[in-house]
C-alpha cells in the first residue's frame, strides 16, 4: 500500500532508531536524513555475530489466499513481489510462451565488465540493449547484475593494476596445489588510488550507459564473502569478530588461482581480481559510496543499491554479511538491500527440513530486521541423482513442497503485509535461475517442453498442489 511504501522511505531517508541484538550485541543503528547510517556501536564476545532474539513466532500471520489472474506467476505475486527469471536473451526468444510470467529478467552475463568495455573506454552493449529492449516490450524491469566482482574483469585492467601470473627466476608460472589441482598465484599490486579510479569509472560508466528507466536495481559487489565452507581459510566466528570476512588471493586461493579466455580479445587472462589487495580493506565501502553518488548526480531517486552473493542463509556466512552490513552503516555508507543467490538442493532440505526452513528465515530475519529489502536472486533447486532429465514421482512432489515453502516464507515478509517489525524491510523479488528445464538441468519451474511442473503449480497456487 502506499502507506506502506510512505513507512520505507520513512525508514531510508529520516532519522529512526533500530535495535537488533547480534550475539548478545546490542547494535543501535541511526539512519540519518540523507539515507545514511551512523552510530553503531558493538562490543567484542567469544560468540561471534550470531543473531539471536530472533522469535520466528512473533512473525506467525496470514499472507493471503492465491488469487488467479491472466499473466500467470507476475500477476498472481503482482501484490507480493516482483518474480523475474534469469538467464541468455537467445534462451528467451525460445520461451516466449511463458515469459508473461514474470515482470523483471537478470542477465547472466551480458552486464558483466568483461563483456561490455573492451578496450578501456570502448563499450559492447548490444547483448545489453537487447535485454532492456526485451523487458520494455513485456512491461518488465531489468535487475542489474553486476558492478563489482573478483570474476570477470576486462584483461585490460588486469594490465593497467598489475594483476597477473606470479613468474618464477626461469619464467614459469608458479603453481600450488589446492584439492588436487596445480593453480596459479596471482600476483596483486597495492595501487589504491589507481584502483579507485578504474572502480569508480566502471560503477559510473554502467550506470549511466543503461539508465535508470528499466533497470531498477544493481548488485553493486557480487560475492565478496569468504565461503564457509570450500576455501582455505574458510569463515570462523574469530574472523568475524575481526572483520576478516572478505575473500581474496590467500584465504581463497581455490576461487583465485585461476586462467580464463577474456571474452573481448580472447587472451587467457589470469581474471580473478583481488579488489581487497588492489584497494585495501574499505573496498566495498568505496564501491558502494561511488554507487550511492551516482545515483544522486544521475538523478535515480528509485534506484536500490545490493549486496549479492551465495549462502547467506547458511548461519556463518549470514553472520558474516551482517558483520559486513555493520561496517557499512557504521560508515554512514547506503546500503538498500541484500541479494541470496539460492541455488539450492533438494538434499539439503529433505535431510532436515525443519533446521533448513528456520536458517532460512531467520536470515530474512535478520536482513529486514536492519531495515534492508531482501531478495533471491539465481533461485533454483537441483535434485542430485535426477537421470535423464527426468525426475522421479517423489523427487518431484518434494521439489515442489520446498519452492512452496520458500515462497510461503518470502510472501510473510512482502510488501503484501505491513513490516513485520518497525522500520523493516521486506522481501521484495524471487529471480528464477533460468525457468525451463533441459536434457541435464531438472532445477527449474517448466518442463522442457514448456508446460508447467508441480512446482509451478506449487507456487501459483499458495501450496494447493497434492
Amino acid at each position: 500500500s502506499t502507506e506502506q511504501e510512505e513507512n520505507k522511505m520513512l525508514n531510508k531517508k529520516t532519522g529512526v532508531l533500530k535495535r537488533i541484538a547480534i550475539s548478545g550485541l546490542a547494535i543501535t543503528v541511526l539512519c540519518t536524513a540523507s539515507g545514511m547510517f551512523a552510530a553503531c556501536g558493538y562490543a567484542e564476545t567469544g560468540s561471534g555475530y550470531k543473531v539471536e532474539d530472533i522469535d520466528l513466532a512473533e512473525v506467525d500471520r496470514d499472507e493471503g489466499e492465491a488469487v488467479f489472474r491472466e499473466g500467470g506467476l507476475a500477476e498472481i505475486y503482482k501484490d507480493y513481489f516482483v518474480v523475474g527469471v534469469s538467464g541468455k536473451g537467445s534462451t528467451f526468444e525460445n520461451q516466449k510462451s511463458i515469459i508473461s510470467n514474470f515482470n523483471s529478467v537478470s542477465p547472466e552475463y551480458d552486464m558483466k565488465w568483461n563483456r561490455t568495455e573492451y578496450p578501456e573506454g570502448e563499450y559492447h552493449n548490444t547483448s545489453v540493449n537487447n535485454f532492456i529492449n526485451l523487458a520494455s516490450q513485456n512491461n518488465m524491469g531489468v535487475r542489474g547484475h553486476c558492478l563489482i566482482w573478483y570474476q570477470s574483469t576486462p584483461k585490460w585492467v588486469h594490465d593497467k593494476l598489475g594483476n597477473k601470473c606470479r613468474m618464477d627466476e626461469n619464467g614459469n608460472p608458479v603453481t600450488h596445489t589446492v584439492n588436487g589441482k596445480d593453480l596459479r598465484i596471482g600476483e596483486t599490486v597495492e595501487n589504491r588510488e589507481l584502483g579507485l579510479e578504474v572502480m569508480r569509472n566502471r560503477i559510473y560508466s554502467a550506470m549511466e550507459q543503461y539508465g535508470n528507466e528499466t533497470v531498477y536495481c544493481w548488485d553493486v559487489v557480487n560475492e565478496a564473502l569468504i565461503p564457509w565452507d570450500d576455501a582455505e581459510k574458510p569463515l570462523t566466528k574469530q574472523m568475524i569478530e575481526a572483520g576478516e570476512i572478505y575473500r581474496n588471493g590467500e584465504n581463497d586461493a581455490r576461487h583465485f588461482g585461476k586462467d580464463q579466455e577474456d571474452p573481448g580479445t580472447g587472451e587467457t587472462v589470469y581474471w580473478r581480481l583481488d579488489w581487497e589487495k588492489v584497494i585495501g580493506e574499505d573496498f566495498i565501502q568505496q564501491a558502494f559510496q561511488m554507487a550511492d553518488d551516482a545515483c544522486r548526480e544521475f538523478g535515480y531517486d528509485n534506484m536500490d543499491l545490493f549486496y549479492n552473493d551465495y549462502d547467506l542463509t547458511n548461519p556463518m556466512k549470514r553472520d558474516a554479511c551482517l558483520r559486513m552490513i555493520h561496517d557499512l552503516q557504521q560508515g554512514g555508507i547506503r546500503i538498500d538491500g541484500i541479494g541470496e543467490q539460492a541455488h539450492y538442493t533438494l538434499e539439503s532440505y529433505t535431510s532436515n527440513k525443519k533446521k533448513w526452513l528456520t536458517n532460512f528465515e531467520t536470515a530474512i530475519q535478520a536482513y529486514t530486521g536492519l531495515g534492508l529489502d531482501f531478495q533471491l536472486t539465481e533461485l533454483e533447486i537441483t535434485v542430485k541423482g535426477a537421470t535423464g532429465g527426468k525426475l522421479t514421482e517423489q523427487q518431484e512432489k518434494d521439489q515442489a513442497e520446498m519452492y512452496s515453502e520458500i515462497f510461503k516464507i518470502c510472501r510473510k515478509y512482502s510488501k503484501k503485509l505491513p513490516p513485520w517489525k518497525e522500520g523493516a524491510g521486506y522481501v521484495t523479488g524471487i529471480t528464477f535461475w533460468g525457468a525451463a528445464d533441459d536434457s541435464s538441468t531438472t532445477s527449474h519451474i517448466f518442463n522442457q517442453d514448456l508446460t508447467p511442473k508441480m512446482a509451478y503449480e506449487a507456487i501459483a497456487t499458495f501450496g494447493d498442489f497434492e
